[in-house]
């Protein structure tokens, strides 16, 4: 019987190939230091009992100059025009604009019509607009609080929310710096649980990919705040950064390669490729009670991606 949970796992050698030769014996989980059983584990490249799974392509217009974001839209059709526009994937594309988020008008693998969508900047579908909220997808009590890039995070939570009711695992590639993190204000510790949670059942892991550091904008390494809050007295607006919430999903950051096709491919390679588990949080009193989460496998040299947490609530047992 499948747990409450499900998490995907990408597995990768030291030469960074992916390891799909797996079996369920070789793989422990670990919540807060504990053994936690796995009910269920399935290996996306055996007997497809799972959904496909989806490739999203977020397109940032607030975030990226119009060379970047020339250069990003020219790399997807790239992609999406490969093998006559026929996608080996289910694929989705969200446009982020000041003006609101829009996305392509359905899930396909005919690349062609997307790719048309990018080169004619065409995005039939709105799933909101900025300064209404009570559009779809409005992140609703976050509208307004954030005092950093609201637009990017708001895009974020909404897509989390759009995709949350397709069934199987999704990898979002978002593509450029993020959005602004250092000197941006308070962060509020609700909004960090909220993303978190959604992102999760959502099944989405997110990958951040950019190739334009930008040499007037503040050092950041945001290796520095990758440990999660556990209350508000913990937050940091670095914590909320695209890179940080990236790595939190098992998602890929890759940074200035030089080669964006190249970053791309890789994306889209580990997208085929991965492991997914299903376990039970623990029963819980606390609100918001954030637990380590820790996959390994009994084999060496290999690097395991996967969610490193989640916020365990009450109502998760709640009949």
């Amino acid at each position: 019987r499948k747990g409450l949970f499900t998490i995907d796992v990408v597995v990768t050698d030291a030469a960074g190939n992916q390891v799909s030769d797996l079996a369920p014996r070789d793989f422990t989980l670990l919540d807060n230091g504990q053994p936690a059983r796995i009910r269920t584990l399935h290996n996306s490249l055996a007997a497809a009992s799972e959904p496909a799974p989806e490739l999203i392509f977020v397109l940032d217009t607030v975030n990226l100059s119009p060379q970047q974001l020339t250069r990003t839209e020219t790399a997807i059709v790239h992609l999406l025009r490969r093998n006559n526009g026929r996608l080996e994937a289910t694929c989705f594309l969200y446009r982020l604009t000041r003006d609101g988020l829009f996305s392509s008008s359905k899930l396909t693998r005919d690349g062609n019509m997307l790719a048309k969508e990018v080169e004619q900047h065409q995005s039939p579908r709105t799933v909101w607009r900025s300064g209404r909220n009570s559009e779809p997808g409005s992140l609703g009590s976050w509208e307004g609080r954030s005092q950093r890039n609201p637009l990017s995070l708001r895009a974020l939570g909404s897509i989390a929310i759009d995709q949350r009711e397709i069934a199987g695992r999704k990898v979002a590639v978002w593509i450029g710096p993020g959005w602004p993190v250092l000197g941006s204000g308070d962060s509020d510790f609700d909004e960090i649980t909220e993303l978190s949670t959604r992102l999760r059942e959502a099944r989405i892991t997110l990958d951040s990919v950019t190739m334009w550091p930008n040499p007037e904008a503040p050092a950041f390494d945001y290796h520095s705040y990758l440990e999660p809050p556990s209350s508000q007295k913990d937050m940091h607006p670095a914590k909320m950064a695209l890179q940080v919430i990236a790595t939190h999903t098992g998602g890929l950051v890759l940074d200035s390669s030089g080669d964006l096709d190249r970053d791309i491919e890789r994306c889209v390679k580990e997208e085929r490729s991965f492991y997914t588990l299903t376990f039970n949080p623990p029963h819980t009193y606390q609100m918001d009670e954030f637990h380590d989460l820790r996959v390994q496998v009994d084999r060496p040299a290999l690097t395991v991606r996967a969610p490193t947490g989640y916020y365990n609530e009450p109502v998760y047992f709640d009949n």
